[in-house]
């Protein structure tokens, strides 16, 4: 039906006209009478490239001082050694790739795109940081040649950045697989985090006028938010829907691109 409305908007209007209300209405009812079964697979599939998302635990979060309390306590020196060591580097650190301006909102997948974002991010060398840790952990460490912790740093970026390399990871020579859609919270303009969305299902009812994704609630059981700016900052870097830390950034989410399924 999705695909219907979308390819073929004139002759979808036309039939669908009279009956639209009613029609989604009764798929509505069907929907909650013969929920989709829980399964495991996209989450499987995810994992399949775990050792490239978890890579993003150790990146510099460039903007942390502003979200210092999204950060795992425990972690929370570590992540504040990295910022420190990329916003002070004399030279800066060297790339992996050119920087790339801007966001597109323009839906369409584009792996070049992505890819030019992960070379961007990704230090062309690891970096060893050492630093002496703060007793209020909420300072930021020193960093210091003699410095008693010694962590390596491997990129540095903000939330928009990773998400684009997120995608990159999960997609970069692997065929077909489920939809990935890399998101904004609040969206256009006013767009507040990024992240990346793995296997939601098609939407059954009336699109959302302003654009926006519908609530988490119809996303389907087997849906997995990827978020690698938490995972810098001390989290994992895949969830359950029902366990990502941070609810409030599930709504309202608007796409920024988006890879449909195979």
């Amino acid at each position: 039906m999705q695909e219907w409305r979308r390819l073929h908007v004139d002759e979808y209007r036309r039939r669908m006209n009279n009956i639209q209300l009613a029609f989604d209405a009764e798929l509505l009812v069907q929907h909650t009478l013969h929920p989709a079964p829980a399964v495991t697979a996209n989450m499987g599939w995810v994992q399949v490239v775990a050792n490239g998302l978890d890579v993003f635990k150790e990146y510099a979060v460039g903007d942390i001082l502003a979200f210092l309390g999204n950060s795992e306590k425990e972690k929370r020196q570590d992540c504040l050694a990295r910022y420190a060591d990329y916003a002070h580097a004399q030279p800066e650190p060297v790339r992996n790739g050119p920087r790339v301006a801007g966001v597109l909102f323009n839906k369409n997948w584009n792996a070049n795109r992505a890819q030019m974002m992960h070379n961007y991010i990704t230090y062309h060398a690891p970096r060893q940081v050492r630093y002496r840790p703060e007793a209020n952990v909420n300072d930021t460490p020193t960093i210091t040649d003699d410095g008693p912790v010694t962590i390596t740093s491997q990129g540095a970026a903000v939330c928009t950045e990773f998400a684009f390399a997120t995608a990159h990871v999960l997609t970069a020579q692997r065929d077909g697989g489920p939809r990935v859609e890399v998101v904004s919270w609040k969206g256009g303009n006013q767009m507040a985090h990024c992240f990346v969305i793995v296997g939601r299902q098609p939407f059954i009812g009336p699109a959302n006028k302003q654009g926006h994704l519908p609530p988490k609630s119809h996303w389907g059981p087997d849906c997995v938010i990827v978020d690698t700016w938490l995972a810098a900052l001390g989290h994992k870097a895949a969830f359950r829907i029902n366990e990502y830390p941070y609810p409030d950034y599930l709504s309202p989410l608007t796409v920024i691109m988006e890879r449909p399924s195979a």
